[in-house]
């Protein structure tokens, strides 16, 4: 399905759906899931899904764009 015939995003994504998030091809996105680079997926209904969120916190890293959270480093939370 071509990526502009998705209205939305859905918040868990098979490798195909995850890797057209991404603009990738699917051999791509698994190099990019086999390095590090990307999240690992989960098992959903017997098949490999990846969170939306935890695609779009990795691309965040990457471009150091995260926003620290307040908590780090307050005794509070140690």
């Amino acid at each position: 399905m071509p990526k502009n015939d998705i209205p939305y995003w859905p918040g868990a994504m098979k490798r195909k759906t995850a890797a057209q998030y991404l603009d990738l091809g699917e051999a791509a996105f698994m190099r990019l899931v086999d390095e590090g680079v990307m999240p690992p997926p989960f098992t959903l209904g017997g098949r490999d899904h990846w969170l939306r969120s935890h695609i779009d916190r990795k691309l965040a890293e990457l471009f150091g764009d995260v926003e620290e959270d307040w908590r780090t480093g307050s005794p509070l939370y140690d």
